[in-house]
């Protein structure tokens, strides 16, 4: 294997480390749920306050 090879292959997988990494930072915080349709097939609104 040539030199360049294995170094594309270690930077690769310790990104994919990295990636995993930061992944469950983001997880594990305590942050509100996104909001998301009330109902099947409805949109988020685009204003602050809920509607009825």
């Amino acid at each position: 294997m040539r030199r360049g090879t294995l170094i594309t292959i270690v930077v690769l997988f310790v990104l994919l480390f990295a990636a995993g990494i930061a992944q469950l930072l983001i997880a594990s915080g305590n942050r509100a749920p996104m909001r998301g349709p009330t109902s099947p097939g409805q949109l988020p609104s685009l204003s602050l306050s809920p509607t009825p």
